[in-house]
């Protein structure tokens, strides 16, 4: 019985390194324009839309009127923001501002594909797209 479980627990443990040889963590730091969130595109707000993550975890960007900034913590293709705060300026692209608002309180995984990245919410609906500048 013994030399079985050992057998078995080598198993396992070869097998586990080797499936997370070729697993290589996302990158997400940088700054990346918004493209679109909650289905409206951020063209023609006053602003570039865009997001800046650095690798401390902390994150700031532009909601096409707001600044906006807190912390993020990425874990595989899990993303979460915290403590996120934003200016109160009114403006005429207001309707983009609140989406992107949205899509950041509703994140919950990411996927990267070369220069874009997508948020998906707990539905894995596509809640924004980014692509990175």
């Amino acid at each position: 019985m013994n030399k079985t479980f050992a057998i078995m627990a080598t198993a396992l443990a070869l097998a586990s390194c080797s499936s997370n040889k070729n697993v290589k963590p996302l990158d997400i730091t940088g700054q990346w324009s918004i493209v679109s969130a909650m289905g409206k595109s951020t063209e023609g707000g006053e602003r570039p839309a865009f997001i800046k993550f650095d690798e401390k975890g902390e994150m700031n960007g532009n909601a096409t009127v707001n600044h906006f900034f807190g912390g993020y913590e990425l874990k595989d293709n899990q993303i979460s923001f915290t403590n996120i705060g934003m200016t109160r300026m009114w403006g005429s692209s207001m309707e983009i501002e609140t989406a992107i608002s949205q899509a950041l309180d509703q994140a919950a995984t990411i996927q990267a594909e070369g220069n874009k990245m997508y948020f998906f919410n707990s539905s894995n609906d596509t809640i924004m797209t980014l692509v990175k500048e």
